[in-house]
């Protein structure tokens, strides 16, 4: 995985990325000359959910009244992601300005290398099937269930992911897989293809389907899809909390590229 540790690959990640998350999530991703701006109205009013939803990325500049004017427009509330790319002297300011790091949202983005995967234990009695947003809308409308449960996202912001899974988009393969137990549904996983690179999003069990490994079967199924689809990485950003014991339960090859953290007030 050598070609990780380039500053190209990270940058080439960072865009592909924001051009999933436009596809999928966001209203709006406007480009400034110092920052990014992401916004989905679907997710007003504000809420702990929605701090990270609409936000900023600061990419070169040091200037936070711009990016704070820009939050002011949109009648909201300026939250800031940084990353490697922040300039070391917006991190001092943010510390200067009244800001503090949401510890629970920092997030490890990890790369996951495809081309060895583990051998699968066999899904059992795990039924696992892609989901058609336009053919099957009762399989659409198990897996949004799930991700509104196990995340408690605002109804409007479920229905415009439902949407936006629907839209086709040359650029961008967007897909949901839905795990069934007895045909019951259990779990679901998100994600997203852009240049030969997989984005892994949203994944949920219902809480009385956990601790049994269906998600780990998921994964795994997942992982397999991904690379038959022509993937060579995947990448995901992982809450921090939780990601050593995520790197235990996939088995794959993996590589921690950077942390990302979130600035509110």
């Amino acid at each position: 995985m050598k070609d990780l540790h380039r500053p190209e690959f990270f940058a080439q990640i960072m865009e592909a990325n924001e051009r999933y998350w436009q596809s999928y999530i966001y209203d709006e991703l406007r480009k400034f000359p110092r920052f990014l701006l992401a916004l989905t109205t679907a997710a007003r009013p504000l809420d702990w959910l929605t701090i990270s939803l609409n936000c900023a990325r600061c990419l070169r500049g040091t200037d936070l009244a711009e990016i704070e004017n820009a939050f002011v427009r949109e009648g909201l509330v300026p939250s800031i992601w940084t990353d490697p790319l922040t300039p070391p002297a917006m991190v001092e300011k943010l510390g200067q300005s009244g800001y503090r790091e949401v510890e629970a949202e920092r997030e490890v983005w990890r790369v996951f290398d495809l081309a060895q995967l583990p051998a699968g234990r066999g899904t059992g009695a795990i039924e696992i099937a892609a989901v058609d947003p336009k053919g099957d809308p009762e399989s659409l409308h198990a897996g949004l269930a799930i991700v509104e449960r196990c995340y408690g996202m605002p109804r409007p912001l479920i229905d415009q992911i439902g949407r936006k899974l629907g839209e086709i988009d040359p650029t961008v393969t967007k897909g949901m897989l839905l795990a069934k137990v007895a045909g019951v549904p259990a779990g679901v996983v998100c994600y997203g293809i852009v240049d030969s690179i997989a984005f892994l999003s949203l994944r949920g069990t219902l809480p009385e389907f956990r601790r049994q490994g269906l998600m780990t079967v998921v994964e795994q199924e997942r992982f397999r899809r991904l690379r038959e689809a022509g993937c060579r990485y995947a990448a995901g950003a992982i809450l921090a909390q939780n990601a050593a014991g995520l790197a235990a339960k996939h088995g794959v090859t993996h590589h921690d590229l950077f942390e990302c953290r979130l600035w509110g007030r």
